[in-house]
């Protein structure tokens, strides 16, 4: 388990945070392990209370409690309340088998998943839609880089609390979390 400085200082170096190693890298060459815009992740906190980043690193964790690609989150006991987001590449599946089944030991995760061509998956199908929550985001969120770079990606929020079995509320959200309700226009 790795434990943040009292003062982390986020560095944008790529290099300088080893985001350029092969376990942040994807096959392509592209960076597939990005930091979560601090909006979203401070509105999901103030619902949660996260007390551990169960997929992060040095550079984009956000709980003071958290575990690197070192640590190998999918091989630790997942206990409280988790922030989970995974690396945007074909792992997601196994994150997310892995936020379900801990949810069934008790725990309370919250999965933050960029949603290219996932939801006709078989994990999808067998972990996503027996979580307590689908939270479809309007809007595509800035994912920070360890370089400095940004990306938006369109995603969804899998809300899994303790025995979740599915089916899931479907709700809607904005790209900070918050609760997306449109007026009689069709506009917020």
């Amino acid at each position: 388990m790795t434990t943040a400085p009292k003062t982390p200082e986020l560095a944008l170096d790529a290099d300088a945070v080893g985001i350029r190693s092969s376990a942040w890298l994807g096959a392509s060459g592209m960076v597939i392990a990005w930091k979560t815009p601090k909006t979203l992740f401070d509105t999901l906190d103030a619902e949660f209370g996260f007390t551990r980043d169960v997929c992060a690193s040095d550079w984009n964790y956000q709980c003071a409690n958290y575990w690197t690609v070192e640590d190998d989150g999918l091989a630790q006991e997942w206990d409280g309340v988790c922030w989970c987001n995974p690396p945007f590449d074909a792992t997601k599946g196994k994150w997310t088998e892995k936020a379900w089944e801990s949810a069934q030991r008790g725990c309370t995760v919250v999965v933050l998943l960029a949603v290219n061509a996932t939801e006709d998956t078989e994990w999808w199908h067998r972990y996503a839609t027996r979580s307590s929550e689908i939270r479809y985001m309007r809007g595509r969120p800035n994912f920070i880089g360890g370089d400095g770079g940004k990306v938006a990606m369109r995603c969804v929020l899998l809300v899994m609390r303790p025995g979740c079995q599915g089916p899931p509320l479907v709700r809607s959200v904005d790209k900070h979390g918050q609760a997306y309700a449109p007026n009689e226009k069709g506009q917020r």
